[in-house]
């Protein structure tokens, strides 16, 4: 069986190849294309129809676009002769498919799956609350689908892993973020909802920030994209403690969420209340609120593991994916401190994880399959000739200097 999956996540498009349970590739469009964070697809179809004609796919799901993306997808995908295989649109499971990327490069035949990133799918309120199992009377639905422009954002998600495709959800922590639509300013959700979703335990609600956004916005506040969290964890390398700079985080009854007094709701830093924030690109100042969004970040990155091991002390693997398990420092600190767990990082834990992730799943849920196949190897991109790569090189290091 041989099923392909296509991910586009609005930075990072990808195609990933499952043939008979083993990636045959994975093919990232900004490695074709040469533009940095690529969020469109062109030049890996090609990859695919080829792929399709010598050895057949029987199934491509699409994955993290919107209507107007998937159009374009199924679109293109007729243009190549491929509409004639089976297509499964889905959308919502962003946190699923970086599990299912974790666990089935892994090698484990069963484990807890911790996901963290900025946010992933985005749900309305009927959804929610069928996620914490609420069971909605016909008029509480009607209710409820008057609320379908208000979010709820996924930042984190806990899942039991194990084969062939079985993700039991066990916790997710959603972001309603604020301001809403005016609809929801002036009439508000009713609280009947969140008192329901409050008390049922697998599902959480808050309008602070996870730490995958606030790592995010520090980096932009740092003079950086969001996207380049690396150089603010490389930086924070320089950083000490500074007493003069607010807390990013509070705790209530074992709860860690956001200073939202600290935070924007825009993704930028309140430098208004917080003046102390404001670095004017001092080298060392800008070092130490790296170090102190780093040590914020392997505190909760810690406490989220506690959790986990305190709800399931039978845990004895815990997988880590989604944007923030790129961070190595905190990932390292968590290894030693808890040595008793296998603790085993996804290899490619951001976006571009999304389509192997997917493709995976479905081969192993449609195939039922238990055959456990771990990644050896991240290079699973496209065969090139050596001699010819160093020809280009050679070219192009001499346009340049002629350039000159």
């Amino acid at each position: 069986m041989n099923v392909a999956a296509i991910s586009v996540t609005g930075h990072e498009s990808t195609i990933s190849i499952i043939s008979n349970g083993k990636l045959v590739s994975n093919i990232i469009e900004e490695r074709l294309s040469s533009i940095k964070l690529d969020e469109h697809l062109f030049l890996a179809y090609h990859h695919l129809k080829k792929f399709h004609e010598d050895k057949g796919l029987d199934l491509i799901v699409l994955t993290n676009g919107t209507e107007q993306e998937f159009a374009e997808m199924n679109r293109v995908l007729k243009k190549y002769k491929l509409s004639s295989i089976q297509i499964i649109e889905e959308y919502d499971e962003h946190h699923l498919y970086h599990a299912a990327s974790g666990f089935y490069a892994s090698g484990f035949d069963e484990a807890v799956v911790l996901v963290v990133d900025g946010w992933g799918a985005d749900y309305r309120i009927h959804k929610v609350m069928e996620m914490s199992g609420i069971s909605l009377s016909e008029e509480d639905l009607e209710d409820a689908m008057n609320y379908q422009e208000t979010m709820f954002l996924e930042t984190t998600s806990v899942y039991h892993a194990s084969y062939p495709a079985n993700f039991d959800l066990l916790h997710k922590q959603l972001l309603l973020p604020s301001p809403q639509p005016r609809q929801f300013i002036e009439s508000s959700l009713p609280i009947d909802f969140f008192e329901a979703i409050s008390g049922n335990g697998k599902i959480s609600v808050n309008s602070a920030y996870d730490i995958g956004i606030m790592y995010g916005t520090i980096t932009h506040h740092l003079g950086w994209y969001r996207e380049e969290c690396g150089k603010t964890m490389g930086l924070a390398a320089y950083g000490k403690e500074n007493s003069e700079l607010p807390p990013f985080i509070l705790e209530h009854n074992d709860v860690l969420f956001a200073n939202m007094n600290l935070f924007h709701s825009n993704r930028i830093v309140n430098i208004t209340n917080y003046p102390e924030m404001i670095h004017k690109n001092d080298f060392q100042k800008k070092a130490d609120i790296a170090y102190k969004i780093q040590k914020t970040t392997e505190y909760v990155i810690s406490k989220k593991v506690e959790r986990i091991l305190d709800e399931y002390p039978l845990t004895k693997n815990i997988i880590f994916s989604g944007g923030v398990a790129l961070n190595i420092c905190a990932n390292s600190i968590v290894k030693e401190k808890f040595p008793d767990i296998n603790f085993f990082v996804d290899p490619i834990a951001g976006d571009l994880c999304q389509a192997y992730g997917a493709s995976k799943y479905f081969y192993h849920k449609k195939s039922g399959s238990k055959e456990i196949s771990p990644l050896e190897t991240t290079y699973y991109g496209l065969e090139y000739n050596p001699k010819l790569m160093k020809t280009e090189i050679e070219y192009e290091v001499l346009k340049k200097t002629i350039g000159r």
